[in-house]
């Protein structure tokens, strides 16, 4: 539940904003593209940790796209509320059978199709994908103190293989509160079915 300045009518809005609010920066056919947009929540206990992976980041080209750097834009509480420890992305299978969701686990890991696996994770900053394919933003957050946070969206820089750079940016937003011990955000079954993997995060 997202208290304070964030009720569930301000996250309706924002979500009916981030459909209409589409920001892209590298001309009329990027050759990146962030196809979900969203707004999601997560209310956390103070010191826990917890995973946003939500942004899909698709190729349009016929060449490998190169992510140079990934920024969260109009930040409230960034570094204070909640601190990013580790930016991956997970290269993704033609089908996709992983929830989009906010993580209790790192990496993401559940029971997918009967069976308990991992997403397989690499640094954000120099990842390549391959062209037409797809991978999956996932960034690790520390809890740090109690308060709001926001973050507006990302802003992906990356070069293609001919050499082209470019940039987008769209709103797929995160935001909650950080608390004593109010915190919602719990592992979930599909995680908890797979604790032997030693995954799953305390707090």
């Amino acid at each position: 539940m997202v208290r304070n300045r964030w009720s569930f009518g301000a996250l309706a809005l924002l979500m009916l904003a981030a459909c209409g609010g589409s920001k892209i920066h590298a001309g009329s056919r990027p050759a990146l593209l962030l196809d979900q947009v969203n707004s999601i929540g997560a209310d956390v206990n103070a010191g826990s940790k917890f995973v946003y992976g939500v942004v899909l980041l698709r190729s349009t080209v016929d060449s490998p796209v190169t992510i140079k750097k990934v920024v969260f834009t109009q930040p409230e509480g960034l570094g204070d509320v909640v601190k990013p420890l580790e930016m991956d992305v997970a290269h993704l299978a033609p089908k996709d059978d992983w929830p989009v969701r906010n993580w209790r686990s790192f990496p993401p890991t559940a029971r997918i199709g009967g069976k308990c696996q991992s997403m397989q994770l690499e640094p954000a900053a120099g990842a390549v994908i391959p062209p037409h394919q797809a991978a999956r933003l996932i960034v690790l957050f520390q809890a740090a103190a109690k308060g709001d946070y926001y973050l507006g969206g990302q802003d992906v820089s990356y070069t293609t293989g001919d050499g082209t750079t470019g940039s987008i940016v769209l709103p797929n937003r995160l935001l909650g509160t950080v608390s004593g011990s109010d915190g919602t955000l719990v592992p979930t079954g599909i995680e908890l079915a797979c604790k032997d993997l030693g995954n799953v995060l305390p707090g």
